[in-house]
């Protein structure tokens, strides 16, 4: 299994000290992994079916105080099924209990054996925070905890390092659930400002995603919100909103006419249903936060414009419950699914993984506009002072070669610019575009030339 593969490579990578034996280990398993077997490139070509193109939905959702007591499992199941997400990050599934009947009794009823989850971490505080992705889109490396954590009953950021499978790409997903209820704001911004510091200190282009509950009311009064969203003197734990929407997001009780009613996540209801909050739809509660990166079109991820959701909100229910009247999203029966099922509404995006709207398949020398010399790779393959990439242009080109490491950091740009037709040499010495010596590991190699697209792998031995 993908798990028990990557925890051996893992342990391997962390307690092996000869490199050269190290780097034919991590060939080994990820060679079945991380492209083909033989190391051989693959090339993107524009494809118009989506289901090629690696765009996956991820969602965040608060599903109040979960434990599987089984009368709200109907509801959740369809609203699930509805908007058919890749990857869930949960907030308040109360401990154990609720993570293994979330995932048996909703996910796996849902679609059965295509869901998988991350190690849960049980916080002792209930609305503990979880991840479930479906297993042929992804693949599960680690877990661990930010330490956000300023009182008993409150919770730590969790940490998930996953795998793109199709795309071989590393990235990091944060679930937060951030201090309830108005008069805590210095609370938040307690716990804010350690997740900026720990982000701030991840290697300069990572690309990560932050999803759940931040329970912010107003840009103006959220101190701890300004810090995460906000430029300082380390930019690269800055999050990003993706529809750029800051503000003043609540909304007034009988206010109408609310500029980011569209935008709200809480409340569901007006009426008390014995658990969970009130006062109709008024609140940005819920969000998908990216880093710089992912906003950038040339990223392998980035982040797909008009994509953002706040499901089932139509714009035309603030301050007042999901289901009241007419719903212009969504039917009357998946609006009372979701008044029923939870107090906040889902929030999904969706993303897209390595190149734009193409699919990957193997080379076709006979129609693309460039070819190996030879079909020679990368030589010598792994290497250690320098490796030699031969290539032959049919036509004049504008070519790219970029190189990335197994985080999916932009590590070296090798070349970037018009070259005329003919045989071409290029060569890399291990070293990053300031000229510093890399660390032994795998790297990734992206040939762009007009439109198509090649990749391989690297191993740089120290």
């Amino acid at each position: 299994m993908w798990q028990t593969g990557l925890s051996i490579f893992i342990f391997i990578i962390l307690t092996t000290m000869n490199l050269r034996i190290k780097a034919y280990i991590i060939f080994i398993f990820l060679s079945d992994i991380i492209l083909s077997i033989d190391g051989s490139f693959m090339y993107n070509t524009n494809h118009q079916d989506q289901n090629q193109s690696h765009i996956e939905k991820i969602m965040t959702y608060n599903i109040l105080n979960y434990d599987g007591e089984g009368n709200r499992d109907g509801y959740f199941k369809a609203i699930i099924d509805s908007i058919s997400p890749d990857m869930i990050v949960v907030q308040e599934l109360n401990g154990i209990s609720g993570f293994n009947n979330f995932f048996n009794n909703i996910l796996n009823v849902i679609n059965l054996n295509e869901w998988s989850y991350a190690d849960f971490i049980d916080q002792n505080a209930n609305n503990d925070i979880a991840l479930f992705y479906k297993s042929q889109n992804f693949s599960f490396i680690n877990t661990s905890q930010v330490y956000t954590a300023q009182t008993n009953g409150t919770r730590n950021v969790v940490e998930w390092i996953m795998m793109h499978n199709e795309a071989s790409i590393i990235f990091r997903i944060y679930g937060v659930h951030f201090k309830a209820n108005q008069g805590y704001e210095d609370r938040r911004r307690i716990e804010m400002s350690i997740l900026r510091e720990y982000l701030n200190d991840l290697p300069l282009n990572t690309n990560f995603i932050v999803a759940g509950d931040f329970n912010v009311y107003n840009i103006s009064t959220e101190p701890g919100f300004e810090i995460i969203t906000s430029p300082s003197l380390d930019n690269s734990g800055q999050l990003f909103d993706p529809l750029n929407s800051i503000g003043e997001w609540h909304a007034n009780i009988g206010q109408v006419n609310c500029e980011y009613s569209s935008l709200h996540t809480q409340s569901t209801r007006v009426l008390d249903l014995g658990d969970g909050a009130t006062g109709g739809m008024d609140d940005r509660f819920d969000w998908i936060l990216v880093s710089a990166s992912i906003l950038d079109d040339s990223n392998i991820i980035n982040y797909i414009d008009e994509s953002y959701l706040s499901f089932g909100n139509d714009g035309d229910h603030c301050n007042e419950a999901i289901n009241a009247e007419e719903n212009n999203s969504v039917s009357q029966t998946m609006a009372d699914a979701l008044h029923n099922a939870s107090d906040h509404l889902p929030v999904i995006a969706s993303f897209r993984f390595g190149s734009l709207d193409t699919a990957t398949v193997k080379i076709d020398y006979e129609e693309s506009d460039f070819y190996f010399h030879n079909e020679q790779k990368w030589y010598p393959n792994p290497f250690n002072s320098q490796s030699i990439f031969k290539y032959r242009l049919k036509n004049d080109e504008f070519v790219k070669i970029y190189l990335y490491d197994l985080f999916g950091r932009h590590v070296k740009t090798l070349m970037n610019q018009y070259q005329f037709a003919g045989q071409k040499v290029i060569n890399w010495n291990g070293t990053d575009n300031k000229n510093k010596h890399l660390p032994s590991g795998i790297y990734f190699c992206i040939l762009k030339i007009g439109q198509e697209e090649r990749f391989s792998k690297l191993i740089l031995v120290n």
